[in-house]
């Protein structure tokens, strides 16, 4: 591809599906057709390494841009490409830049840059912006032309039409990107190290891309047959997002990468692991959170700031206290703006729903109500985007990334001399205990069941704790195996009822905020009323099977294996 001169950037369609394994992959690297009416050419191999470049508070990926630098048998590519956002989860249509760069293996000088791609930069992030390598992928690709075939008529035969498409099927390596050079030595550079670097995970992808020129309706076609196979499943992430992700679930410690947490770890490296792959989800969804109407950006990106602080109260006491105060703040502040976003995206939700349903309600009234909840949600979101756009977050983000990064910074040390009492500080010593008060701690709302109708007050309590007990068996269950999964589908079906429970609540409380409500709100209110009384009855028969003996033994022998 080449880059478009004119001001309005090129665009790419393509679509992703994600590959079971390497046998899938191989079948369709031979197969002679999709479908009836597909047709694969020959396949053509390349091997290709990309390397990922951005800041170092990962300013492009937070706005939804990405930049590679590709390195193949034909030279250096430099890329610059939009992240898709589309509702469809397996086309994209994304903003691309792509020109040849100079000779070499890394990222070429600022002054060597192709003019379209450093302008794209400037407008961005200014002049010469200080880049880092943040994700390094080797792929091996069959690169295979797809055309529809001709239905044969009296006189001729069956035949391929012009190619619509190209069908890629990728083996992708997710190498290690490091570990960090020390302060004094110089970085090596990624694509020369890819040679020898570690693979953390493989995985296999089918990519078809429309071909200029050709109707974007043909490649949905093309789409539409392959949701049909079996074994293909649509992919809605790129292949960085992907990659990522992966990255970000692997730690450099004592040596090695470690993608588990493991019962020798000191608790703060273990709780850094944690917070790594957090971090992750933080940085993937906030784009989403900028610039799509999905509200499952705000919720996804909520509860990985949920998840790090719940980390941080139960082991922040393994840190040295200096080392996390800012990061105690930042994660306050960043979860309070999102928490008043994602509020007003459920209420609207619910009441557009139950407007939908409720053909006998006044439409103008609840329009009214609507209109003022989305007013007042425009301003949450304006506050949260100040916050995410300031120098303060963007600081946390590249302090909080080296931290995250490294093994042992800012942990507590333990005496561990002749004739010490050891403090327990190591994963096997720490996470039983705290896990059997986390259950003491939700089976003590007990009582409340037993004595009286609980309340929403307190309904919501248990939901804190539940939350707490089911991160914390979530971050201990690879240690914990298949004994842990029951213990954790059981508190997920509990808080999902106190969930329901607290969602009414919230919208029964911004609706006495609205002046003047009229029937059909009042009828509204009286809905969730109702639903707050059905979930609080379905809550006690889900908390009862959430505490019960069988849920007691199972969850003893799970924490006994850690």
């Amino acid at each position: 591809m080449t880059v478009n001169p004119s001001p309005i950037p090129p665009y790419e369609i393509e679509a992703k599906f994600a590959l079971s394994d390497a046998e899938q992959a191989g079948r369709l690297r031979t197969a002679p057709t999709l479908t009836k009416r597909i047709t694969l050419g020959p396949p053509h191999v390349v091997t290709q390494i990309d390397c990922y470049y951005d800041t170092a508070d990962f300013f492009l990926l937070r706005h939804g841009h990405t930049l590679r630098l590709r390195q193949n048998g034909d030279g250096a590519v430099l890329t610059i490409k939009g992240r898709s956002l589309s509702a469809d989860p397996a086309v994209f249509h994304r903003m691309e830049l792509e020109q040849v760069a100079v000779d070499g293996c890394g990222l070429p000088p600022w002054e060597l840059w192709p003019e379209p791609l450093r302008r794209f930069v400037e407008e961005h992030l200014g002049e010469a912006p200080p880049l880092q390598p943040v994700c390094l992928l080797r792929q091996v690709r069959h690169h295979r032309s797809v055309a529809l075939l001709a239905p044969p008529t009296k006189s001729t035969s069956a035949t391929s039409q012009a190619p619509f498409a190209e069908l890629s099927i990728d083996e992708v390596e997710v190498l290690a990107c490091g570990p960090p050079a020390p302060q004094s030595e110089a970085a090596p550079d990624p694509i020369a190290a890819a040679v020898d670097a570690p693979v953390l995970a493989t995985f296999w992808e089918l990519e078809a891309e429309l071909l200029p020129g050709a109707d974007a309706e043909s490649l949905h076609g093309l789409v539409h047959g392959l949701r049909g196979k079996r074994a293909l499943k649509a992919q809605s992430m790129s292949k960085l997002e992907r990659a990522l992700a992966i990255v970000h679930s692997h730690l450099y410690i004592n040596n090695e990468w470690v993608a588990a947490v493991r019962p020798e770890l000191h608790m703060a490296d273990a709780c850094r692991l944690f917070w790594r792959r957090q971090l992750g989800q933080l940085l993937l969804n906030e784009a989403g959170v900028r610039y799509s109407s999905d509200i499952e950006y705000v919720h996804d990106m909520r509860v990985a700031v949920r998840r790090m602080r719940t980390a941080l109260r139960f082991f922040g006491e393994f840190f040295r206290g200096k080392a996390l105060r800012r990061i105690r703040k930042a994660l306050r502040i960043t979860g309070r703006r999102l928490g008043a976003v994602r509020d007003l995206d459920v209420a609207l939700d619910r009441l557009r729903r139950h407007a939908r349903y409720d053909e006998a309600g006044d439409k103008t009234e609840f329009e009214r109500v609507a209109g003022v909840w989305e007013a007042e949600r425009a301003a949450a979101h304006a506050a949260l985007l100040a916050w995410l756009d300031s120098a303060a977050y963007r600081r946390f983000l590249a302090r909080f990334g080296v931290f995250c990064s490294t093994a042992g910074k800012g942990a507590r040390r333990y005496p561990s001399g002749d004739g010490d009492i050891p403090t327990p500080h190591e994963v096997r010593h720490v996470l039983p205990t705290l896990l059997m008060g986390q259950f003491s701690q939700v089976r003590a709302f007990e009582a409340f069941f037993a004595t009286e109708e609980v309340n929403p007050e307190t309904l919501h309590r248990l939901r804190i704790q539940c939350k707490y007990l089911r991160y914390n068996l979530e971050f201990a269950q690879s240690l914990m195996g298949r004994s842990s999964a029951g213990a954790i589908r059981a508190l997920k079906a509990l808080q999902d009822h106190l969930g329901e429970l607290n969602d009414a609540v919230v919208s029964r409380a911004k609706l006495s905020a609205v002046e003047e409500g009229g029937r059909a709100v009042g009828q509204y209110e009286a809905t969730q009323n109702a639903l707050i009384e059905a979930q609080r009855n379905a809550a006690q028969s889900a908390y009862e099977a959430c505490v019960g003996p069988a849920q007691r033994r199972s969850l003893g022998r799970a924490i006994m294996q850690i």
